[in-house]
């Protein structure tokens, strides 16, 4: 399943990380903490690049 994640506080990551887990494809993720845009998604995780980078909108 493709899915995208609009907020991505410490919910947003665990569910993120469970999903990621489960086979799932992280096709964006929307936060406005200026810390994580432009970073990769697993990265931000701690589990490796996934070529999605963290947006500030949609």
């Amino acid at each position: 399943m493709r899915i995208g994640v609009y907020g991505f506080g410490a919910i947003g990551r665990l569910v993120t990380r469970l999903l990621v887990e489960r086979g799932h494809e992280i096709v964006g993720v929307v936060d406005i903490d200026e810390r994580i845009v432009g970073r990769d998604v697993g990265e931000v995780l701690g589990i490796g690049r996934i070529g999605v980078e963290v947006s500030k909108g949609i």
